[in-house]
């Protein structure tokens, strides 16, 4: 189904892109602001402790606010390039066009199996003709003749 765009359409696309851009840039101005306070953090150092005790908590509080910053560092770094790598690869990178299935035996993939044929002679054999019996070889010296096996009869149905 396809319909004309109306004038009304085209002003409610044009809102519904104006308040995108609008939370876009106020989400990413949150997360700058965000980063930022967190890299340059000034805390003051408050506890529970009294205030001539409190000094003494100091470099503490300054070794852990540099550790958090410095962490704040390393994971905006990685994810800037992790980024531009990832860009990298996908604009940089010319997909494979090969066809690797065109070579594919799809036959064989078939749930349901034919039964195998029987293989074909390449000429139809002649029929032996019948030929008379002949002698049956003498025995060894030593061994007993054997006696010849009756000849096998066709099942009754």
């Amino acid at each position: 189904m396809t319909a004309t765009p109306t004038s009304l359409d085209f002003v409610a696309s044009i809102f519904v892109l104006i308040i995108v851009v609008i939370s876009g840039f106020t989400l990413l101005g949150t997360g700058v602001l965000m980063a930022i306070g967190a890299v340059f953090s000034n805390r003051p150092l408050v506890t529970s402790w009294p205030a001539e005790q409190e000094h003494s908590f100091a470099p503490f509080e300054r070794r852990g606010a540099s550790a958090n910053s410095l962490a704040w560092v390393f994971s905006i770094l990685g994810a800037v390039v992790v980024t531009v790598v990832a860009a990298g690869i996908y604009f940089g990178v010319a997909p494979d066009r090969r066809d690797v299935a065109k070579d594919m035996n799809m036959s064989n993939l078939t749930k349901r199996r034919t039964p195998a044929a029987a293989p074909k002679p390449d000429a139809p054999a002649a029929a032996p003709a019948e030929t008379p019996k002949a002698e049956a070889p003498a025995a060894a010296p030593g061994e007993t003749p054997k006696a010849e096996a009756p000849a096998a009869e066709a099942p009754k149905p």
